[in-house]
């Protein structure tokens, strides 16, 4: 189900966990510190960072491939459906 950035950002954080685990594309995962970031493509033309430490307590969203730079290392984006 495609739904835009702004949609998204306003749901409360379960309905944002439940629509990247049903809906996102699963891209790969990175260690931030303490935590742990899994990356995701929603549908709607974003990106999702998952942020957990044991347990999910954040999701930041973008659209701008500046944001990716700690990930080009670790997976080709070159042929997402943006």
């Amino acid at each position: 189900m495609a739904i835009s950035q702004e949609a998204f950002q306003a749901l409360p954080l379960l309905k944002q966990i439940s629509l990247v685990s049903l809906d996102g594309l699963f891209l790969t995962i990175r260690r931030d510190g303490p935590d742990l970031v899994s990356l995701f493509h929603l549908p709607g033309g974003f990106f999702a960072e998952v942020y957990y430490n044991p347990i999910i307590y954040e999701i930041r969203t973008f659209t701008s491939w500046a944001f990716l730079e700690p990930y080009v290392t670790h997976v080709d984006l070159s042929e997402l459906p943006l």
